[in-house]
């Protein structure tokens, strides 16, 4: 930094107030003591960097969904990526937008050559998914 003329003291200091970035591996707090993390990842690549970053510390429940109006050639990729990576897929409504959710959730589908059973449900209601993966997850 010094070749641009910046000191490193205010670079550590910012950094060390540094939180994350909203959306992106953020921490929820919560009161059942399991690490609950949110992240917005939105493409089959963005998917895989997040489970991968994750897979060796814990056991993965996913809970997660496609856009509705966005490109749709990624949703089944996105399924795919959450059955090799995810130890529980609780598939979901995003933002649906002008979408049916039936016609989003069976494009996601089509990647998740899993049945309905303990390590895969279909919630379409995002409130009563999230309900679900808490009520089921274990310390």
């Amino acid at each position: 930094m010094r070749s641009i003329g910046i000191s490193v003291q205010p670079i550590v200091r910012a950094w060390s107030d540094f939180t994350g970035v909203p959306g992106r591996l953020e921490l929820v707090p919560n009161k059942h003591g399991i690490t609950v993390l949110v992240d917005y990842a939105h493409t089959e690549t963005s998917l895989r960097s997040v489970l991968e970053t994750l897979k060796n510390k814990q056991k993965i429940v996913l809970v997660f969904g496609a856009t509705g109006d966005r490109d749709t050639t990624k949703r089944p990729k996105m399924g795919a990526v959450a059955h090799e990576l995810a130890d529980s897929i609780i598939l979901t409504d995003d933002d649906t937008y002008t979408e049916p959710s039936e016609r989003i959730i069976g494009m996601v589908k089509k990647g998740i050559p899993r049945t309905i059973g303990d390590t895969y449900q279909i919630i379409p209601d995002r409130r009563e998914a999230i309900k679900w993966a808490l009520k089921h997850a274990k310390r």
